[in-house]
């Protein structure tokens, strides 16, 4: 069954009102009717089952029936990259990361970043799509920062991991129990950290791990970095 979005503040006690462009998808494009049961969730990590009680022109009446908190409700980590130029390698990135379970997508301008500008609202997009693609109930927030010190210091995170470079394979970072939930990986820029970034991070107390011995494009960092850190929280979780 599709999931489609509803805007939190359109969720009123046992009904809410689907409208804008997930309406038209639901009752143009997929041509439910009156009496159809329809799945949304609120991007705040709720899974609501209903019914389609009225259809108007622009907007339709959702009568709910059931509410559960969904698998993904207390997303683990957020993630922050260096901004590139291309718009499709990072909305691919994105993707992932949401499909991956991300809290929050941040962008930085890096030292080394190659400059481009930045179009949030593509971006949540991106973050939507997934978010319903791949039956998540948690919509992550995308932000973008002109800095990396300006991303650490609007968003205190601990701990803070840094996909270093300049380590070698052995540098594999595990959470300890004693670590809090949401941490923060960082990915620089395809042109790799400054030696300004990095003392930053380390001034944090970042824990920095490699991703090998290629130089990945951003992208595949990215999911690299997500994959790596899915393996090893739950691996330290089993012992």
């Amino acid at each position: 069954m599709n999931l489609f979005y509803a805007e939190p503040e359109l969720i009123a006690g046992s009904s809410l009102i689907l409208e804008g462009p997930e309406f038209h998808h639901a009752f143009k494009v997929l041509r439910m009717q009156r009496g159809d049961v329809i799945r949304l969730t609120d991007g705040k990590g709720i899974i609501y089952s209903g019914v389609v009680a009225g259809v108007e022109k622009r907007s339709a009446r959702i009568e709910i029936e059931e509410k559960r908190e969904g698998a993904d409700l207390r997303p683990r980590y957020s993630v922050a990259v260096g901004n590139i130029r291309q718009r499709s390698r990072i909305e691919f990135a994105i993707e992932k990361a949401v499909e991956l379970g991300v809290r929050q997508f941040l962008l930085f301008n890096g030292d080394h970043s190659e400059k481009g500008g930045v179009k949030l609202e593509r971006l949540h997009t991106a973050a939507l799509s997934a978010m319903k693609q791949s039956l998540r109930s948690w919509l992550p927030g995308v932000r973008h920062c002109d800095s990396l010190e300006r991303l650490l210091d609007e968003s205190p995170f601990a701990p803070v991991y840094m996909a270093d470079e300049t380590l070698d394979m052995a540098a594999d970072p595990i959470r300890s129990e004693q670590e809090q939930d949401e941490p923060l990986l960082v990915i620089g820029p395809e042109g790799g950290f400054s030696e300004m970034e990095r003392a930053l991070l380390k001034a944090r107390k970042a824990k920095g791990f490699s991703l090998g011995c290629a130089r990945l494009r951003t992208e595949t960092a990215v999911l690299a970095a997500l994959c790596k850190f899915n393996t090893n929280a739950e691996a330290s979780q089993d012992h």
